[in-house]
């Protein structure tokens, strides 16, 4: 049941952050005014949403690429319905999609078809590019400041020689005829 209202209250927060903000006349530092609790900011509700995914245990690794897939759909989607502007577009969709990559670094692969596959954006010329870099980057970041190591491509390793059927190490004697 949490897990079904997460979309509804996603996009609640998503819609309703004017209707938080804080009353204060232009002249006015916002200091002087009374203190309230700050509204959560989507990407910090995507970021807690997709960290509580991550962190729920019995769910396979698989449901919870799908479940953190469809989060960030769904968050970006809403997001970006109004934007016209295609630096505004990217410039939501790279917030949201870093903040994902931050609350669930070892899901940010999940989240880069997301956004290849979102069409607004994929008419952009390096637009998936760019925010692609983004989620790599903050997973990076994120897992070094766990002190995780992050590998961007595995160890190297020598070519094998077709020759010999091995690797350059091998050697293979046969006998003479």
């Amino acid at each position: 049941m949490k897990t079904a209202l997460s979309p509804i209250l996603l996009f609640l927060a998503l819609t309703s952050s004017s209707l938080f903000a804080e009353n204060v006349a232009p002249n006015e530092s916002p200091s002087a005014a009374p203190r309230q609790e700050q509204a959560p900011t989507p990407e910090s509700v995507l970021a807690s949403q997709v960290s509580e995914i991550a962190s729920t245990s019995g769910l396979s690794h698989r449901e919870k690429e799908k479940r953190i897939s469809n989060a960030v759909r769904l968050a970006i989607t809403t997001a970006v319905a109004d934007a016209k502007d295609p630096s505004q577009l990217v410039a939501i969709a790279t917030s949201l999609a870093t903040a994902a990559a931050k609350g669930a670094p070892e899901y940010a692969q999940a989240i880069v078809p997301i956004v290849e596959d979102l069409p607004g954006l994929a008419q952009i010329d390096g637009a998936v590019a760019q925010i692609r870099a983004a989620i790599l980057a903050a997973a990076a970041d994120t897992d070094e400041s766990r002190g995780v190591a992050h590998f961007a491509s595995p160890p190297y390793r020598p070519p094998s020689n077709p020759e010999f059927g091995g690797s350059t190490t091998d050697v293979i004697v046969s006998r003479s005829h």
